[in-house]
């Protein structure tokens, strides 16, 4: 399974936070690309959670936990690559409030949405691009603790990651991070 790595890391590893007030202190200017995204469908599996200290770690490993361990990625229908997609979305309000995480693909429709799942069509933005330089899967932790604290105009809409299969192994991903940004 391409993404098997990924599984392990996160079966293996405890990912450990600490409340938002007292995580990674750097974040003010962090070295990003802005990039402006399309509008774009994805197709997955969701939660609703929050970043209340263990909370989120816990609740989306058991997603992707789950997901990986039944190949459910497999199971989208018209999906468009074979990345991976973990987006952040519907936000009652800033990084403290709760959330709804999906795990999916992006697609080319969202005719026919499988039982289980659910469809979510992402508007036009400029996104802040940050690239995952660190392990997985506490590098994605890491990363977003600095976002959080980073001077960014963020708009709270959807933010995402997207996993690719890396270049120089297969077997491992990249990961990229792009959060909302205002125009």
């Amino acid at each position: 399974m391409l993404f098997f790595a990924l599984l392990l890391l996160l079966s293996s590893t405890q990912i450990k936070t600490e409340n938002l007030d007292n995580s990674i202190s750097q974040g003010k200017n962090m070295e990003h690309t802005i990039e402006k995204k399309d509008p774009f469908k994805i197709i997955g599996f969701a939660i609703k959670t929050s970043n209340q200290p263990g909370k989120a770690e816990k609740e989306i490993s058991a997603l992707w936990q789950h997901v990986m361990q039944k190949n459910l990625i497999a199971q989208i229908p018209g999906k468009v690559d074979n990345n991976i997609i973990a987006m952040y979305t519907d936000y009652e309000g800033d990084c403290t409030k709760p959330y709804i995480f999906i795990l999916g693909a992006i697609v080319e429709k969202t005719d026919n949405v499988p039982e289980g799942m659910v469809e979510k069509t992402i508007s036009p933005s400029n996104y802040a691009v940050f690239p995952l330089t660190d392990p997985l899967p506490q590098g994605i932790v890491t990363k977003w603790k600095e976002i959080w604290k980073a001077e960014l105009a963020r708009k709270y809409t959807s933010d995402f990651e997207i996993y690719t299969p890396s270049k120089n192994n297969p077997e491992l991903l990249d990961a990229n991070i792009y959060v909302a940004i205002e125009d």
